[in-house]
């Protein structure tokens, strides 16, 4: 016979499953990711060293891990060079530190060139989750100004290593710079699109449900007056950007570069069939020639120059519900008279009965209650739609 013991395991509610993980951020992504071009940039280069450059880094390996390492080295490269070997943790981070230091000039920079789409994307952390309400546009524009000119953006150590105190200082300033006029034609952009999107859109009578996110932060805008988004002004104060900021022309690289690639407004990744906004005119005019007792209900992605707006105009056919509601007291007048009828021809009889009538009564009783509530219904989506449908833009959380 066997036996087995029952266990019993305390659930602990304090803490996380082993297998559980954060979710990771785009910025958070684009940080790995970087590490990781940076890392295999490296190792491409250690297998592609010449001999020349492949002894003036293990003299530097002797120097720094002594003469027990070097050997190691010199013994194992071949092997690492054709895969047959793998490198232990330990000899990874001393290829990370070491050969940067045999490369040229130019190789540094592509290495530190790796890092610009993380960099030029953490105001997206800023923005994350967040909702913004229009009339606050210029305080969230100008608050997240500020965390940029306080911010750091750091290399990995391995890349770091290879730049002087200065230059590592210089390049703080330009990307603090492009991000800053990156922000200032954001808000620009912005303030553009929803103005644009207020004055196509006013004249609609129909509920007009608006949701816009910002490409710059990744964050949505709650529109609730447009002529206070026209009034707003963002002062953003800009540092400029120093002779010896700009005394290597990888820096002045990287400026042009980014200033010709905002002036295109590229835009990757957009997974939505998007309509421009000087589109919107075409559907407006398609909306108006609806007649007044169809009804609509679309939905369009809008694609503006400083973000994206997910559309929906809904029309409902007042007159229709306002004929459905008369058509309900119609039918409540019939039961009404019906039960009348019923209660006349019962009592009025030779032996008067009170089932039928009960029965009727009952009957009547639930009828009448369904055509209440669907009256009160219908008013009241009425009420609704005309409240949505007097403002320019609804708020609509489903969207």
């Amino acid at each position: 016979m066997s036996y087995y013991r029952r266990r019993v395991y305390r659930k602990s509610y304090n803490s996380k499953p082993a297998y559980y993980f954060e979710p990771i951020s785009e910025v958070g992504r684009l940080k790995q990711e970087a590490r990781n071009r940076a890392g295999a940039f490296v190792l491409s280069k250690f297998f592609a060293l010449s001999t020349p450059e492949f002894q003036r880094y293990a003299s530097w390996y002797r120097e720094k891990h002594g003469l027990a390492a070097y050997n190691y080295l010199q013994k194992t490269y071949p092997s690492w060079k054709q895969r047959s070997t793998s490198m232990s943790p330990q000899t990874s981070a001393r290829v990370l530190a070491g050969v940067p230091r045999v490369m040229s000039r130019s190789e540094h920079f592509q290495l530190l060139r790796i890092y610009l789409p993380y960099f030029l994307s953490t105001p997206k952390d800023q923005g994350k989750g967040a909702t913004i309400d229009s009339n606050v546009l210029t305080d969230f524009y100008a608050k997240a100004g500020n965390t940029i000119i306080t911010q750091n953006f750091d290399l990995d150590w391995f890349v770091s290593s290879v730049f002087s105190a200065e230059e590592l200082n210089a390049l703080q300033n330009v990307i603090r710079y492009i991000l800053l006029r990156r922000l200032e034609s954001s808000f620009g952009d912005v303030q553009s699109d929803l103005i644009a999107l207020h004055n196509a859109l006013r004249a609609v009578q129909a509920e007009v449900l608006l949701h816009y996110q910002i490409n710059f932060f990744g964050a949505k805008v709650v529109v609730s007056d447009a002529h206070l988004v026209a009034n707003q002004r963002l002062i953003v104060s800009i540092p400029s950007i120093t002779e010896s900021d700009l005394a290597l022309p990888e820096f002045k690289s990287i400026l042009v570069d980014t200033a010709l690639n905002d002036s295109l407004k590229l835009h990757f990744g957009t997974e939505i069939q998007s309509l421009g906004i000087g589109d919107l005119g075409r559907v407006v005019q398609q909306f108006e020639s609806i007649r007044p007792d169809q009804e609509m209900d679309s939905e369009m992605g809008i694609e503006g120059k400083g973000g994206l707006a997910q559309l929906r105009i809904v029309k409902r056919s007042v007159s229709k519900m306002e004929a459905q509601i008369a058509l309900n007291y119609g039918w409540g007048a019939v039961v009404c008279l019906v039960l009348i009828i019923v209660a006349k021809s019962t009592l009025g009889g030779a032996r008067p009965s009170f089932a039928p009538i009960f029965f009727a009564g009952f009957l009547a009783f639930f009828v009448l209650s369904g055509l209440r509530d669907s009256i009160k219904q219908l008013k009241s989506t009425i009420r609704d739609y005309e409240h949505r449908r007097s403002k320019v833009f609804a708020s609509d959380k489903s969207i």
